[in-house]
């Protein structure tokens, strides 16, 4: 198992090819809750044994790929993992993933910038797309999150919650327990 240096990054130990930094996209469905009327965003758990954030739950979201704006990343992921469109996405909040990751001696940075859409109109039903990959879309109210099982999604999620467009808090939550990240460019 890989050991993970959370705070206190010594950015000298990481040599230059070992430095990766990348865009992803995470949307943030919501919607009211049919009994209480208490707000409610859809999440699922990440099944990808192989794969960072392995049984925590996750935002859908995915990595942007050259070429395409974070909204058409946004739609992308969402028809691929979940199977609708989304019709109304409204950027909410940033927040950054830094962090080094040790494995067989050699250290890697990983650097993610994670790019949080609210989603409050969809066309289409969700459908498990990719159900090797995440389990089916769960709706858990806001005040409920399960907010201490979250890796790849927690710092969109803490943002939103606070309804902050960024904050340095989400950056500095322990977000690699109970599962370190083991390379985050499988993601």
């Amino acid at each position: 198992m890989s050991e993970v240096k959370k705070s206190g990054l010594d950015k000298t130990t990481v040599k230059d090819k070992e430095k990766y930094i990348a865009n992803a996209v995470n949307v943030i469905f919501v919607r009211p809750n049919p009994e209480t009327d208490e707000l409610q965003v859809a999440i699922h758990q990440r099944l990808a044994q192989n794969k960072a954030g392995y049984m925590q739950y996750a935002l859908p979201g995915g990595t942007q790929e050259a070429g395409a704006t974070f909204e058409e990343t946004a739609i992308r992921e969402m028809q691929e993992e979940v199977g609708v469109t989304p019709t109304s996405l409204t950027f909410n909040n940033l927040f950054q993933c830094i962090t080094e990751v040790e494995k067989d001696g050699e250290v890697k940075l990983l650097h993610f910038n994670h790019f949080g859409y609210v989603c409050d109109a969809w066309e289409g039903e969700f459908k498990n797309t990719e159900p090797d990959k995440h389990s089916d879309l769960e709706w858990c109210d806001v005040t409920a999150l399960p907010l201490d099982n979250f890796f790849i999604s927690k710092g969109n999620l803490i943002n939103f919650v606070k309804g902050v467009a960024y904050s340095e808090d989400a950056n500095l939550i322990n977000r690699l327990e109970p599962t370190p990240c083991e390379d985050a460019t499988q993601q």
